[in-house]
């Protein structure tokens, strides 16, 4: 477990600290390692986190000057090191936003950059970003069609778009049932049902299943003992690998195909459905040496994130030819 971030507020003037600490919890050992501070972000709260099967993606929050950040970084446990994400073309700095990975990408919503307690005013925002960790480069998400701006909501990745449900009004006024749910290949929004959604929310959490998002607890008037299942679509898994074709299976005749599925390096197959085929042999242009040494490349990848040995990866892709 990686902690990394977070803050206080002082006692002497009552402003918020952003940290720049954290630590490396080891379960089999019961130990804490610090993390380093060379190359950290700038010490933030109200930021987000996500693990890439790699490394730890650190993005936005607040300061300790009320500076809303636009800034992150990457920790990579196995190297030791801090390298830092691409500031050009990212979204709007703000806090108590919510990302997800989707196996290439993270996903930045919502949050918002004014006022340090509700109601922000006019400080939630309805806007986003799209890293791409293996350009170092952001791209903005669109607004047609997204929800209302709001905080304390939550999201959750489908295998195939980010559901945003929930949370409070800009102005903190109203409690939402509402909620949108994004595409990043399509760059679209699609609204989720009203019908039958749970009582309207802020503070709740969110899981995915691998076919249905499920909604508990949180707060309305009181806190909640209540929650409720969100269905994407009620088709049937055909190959029986947990996910269905609404909710992210790219391939539903094929078990090794779905979203959490690994994606051998050229063989031809998406098998993750993250629409990139590692090591395509279809690409023209590229010589038969250029193919192999990306095989063996992606298969050392693979094989240092603990996915596969390196072996059997390249035994994989040399049967698939």
């Amino acid at each position: 477990m990686i902690v990394w971030g977070g803050g206080f507020v002082d006692s002497d003037d009552a402003a918020l600290v952003g940290l720049s600490t954290g630590g490396l919890y080891n379960p089999i050992d019961d130990t804490w390692r610090a993390l380093p501070l060379e190359g950290a972000p700038a010490g933030s709260l109200g930021h987000t986190a996500v693990w890439t099967g790699r490394e730890m993606l650190v993005w936005g929050g607040h300061d300790s000057v009320a500076v809303y950040l636009s800034r992150g970084g990457r920790f990579d446990p196995a190297a030791g090191r801090w390298r830092p994400i691409a500031h050009r073309g990212a979204p709007l700095g703000r806090w108590l936003h919510q990302s997800v990975w989707t196996g290439n990408e993270m996903i930045v919503w919502g949050g918002t950059n004014e006022g340090a307690i509700p109601p922000f005013q006019d400080g939630p925002l309805i806007t986003g970003g799209r890293y791409d960790l293996r350009s170092n480069s952001w791209r903005l998400t669109t607004t047609t069609g997204a929800p209302e701006p709001r905080w304390g909501f939550s999201t959750v990745w489908s295998g195939r778009s980010m559901i945003v449900w929930g949370g409070a009004s800009a102005d903190g006024s109203r409690l939402l049932d509402t909620g949108g749910r994004y595409d990043p290949k399509a760059d679209r929004w699609i609204p989720t049902t009203t019908q039958d959604a749970p009582l309207a929310r802020t503070g709740h959490s969110a899981v995915w299943t691998g076919s249905e998002m499920i909604v508990w607890g949180g707060f309305n008037s009181g806190v909640l003992r209540s929650g409720g299942r969100y269905v994407l679509d009620n088709s049937a898994d055909a190959d029986g690998d947990g996910f269905t074709v609404c909710g992210g299976d790219c391939n539903d005749g094929n078990r090794r195909v779905s979203p959490l599925g690994l994606d051998i390096p050229g063989n031809r197959l998406d098998e993750n459905c993250d629409g990139i085929v590692s090591c395509d042999p279809t690409i023209g242009g590229r010589s038969h040496f250029a193919q192999m040494m990306c095989v063996v490349v992606e298969c050392q990848r693979l094989a240092a994130s603990g996915a596969i040995t390196r072996g059997a990866c390249l035994t994989a892709a040399s049967g698939a030819r």
